[in-house]
């Protein structure tokens, strides 16, 4: 194994799976990325402190994602701690952080929640606005 060339390998490695499984889907538990990574539990505990200690994983509260997605969650709440607006469209907030909303769309709703706002549709459009007694504010 150690002259092989690597044009000769069959499969991935257990990390390049994990880190694959991630770029689909952000975050994800340990069980859900040994489905998808078709890794055991026991793989991805000897995989994980390699990529955690080079800073390509990080664990958060929804489960395991890759460093420019923590990255990302933290430029979306600067933007949404720093409104001085009651809404803002989700394609501006995209502008803003330099990425398309599709790629934060999941975690667009979890932060909102977290500064009192919520997700809504005005006009075709995802908007972020403030809740103030019980009522979106547009």
């Amino acid at each position: 194994m150690k002259n092989e060339k690597l044009s000769y390998k069959k499969t991935l490695s257990a990390d390049a799976k994990l880190i694959i499984a991630l770029l689909r889907k952000q975050p994800q538990t340990r069980d859900a990325l040994c489905k998808v990574s078709k890794i055991s539990v026991s793989t991805f505990y000897r995989n994980i402190p390699l990529l955690k200690g080079l800073g390509k994983i990080k664990e958060t509260e929804g489960g395991f994602a890759l460093w420019s997605y923590i990255e990302l969650e933290k430029d979306i709440e600067n933007v949404l701690a720093t409104l001085d607006a009651d809404s803002i469209t989700v394609n501006r907030i995209a502008s803003m952080v330099g990425v398309h909303p599709s790629d934060f769309e999941p975690l667009i709703y979890r932060i909102a929640k977290k500064y009192g706002m919520e997700v809504r549709v005005d006009k075709g459009e995802k908007i972020v606005a403030r809740i103030v007694e019980g009522k979106v504010i547009f």
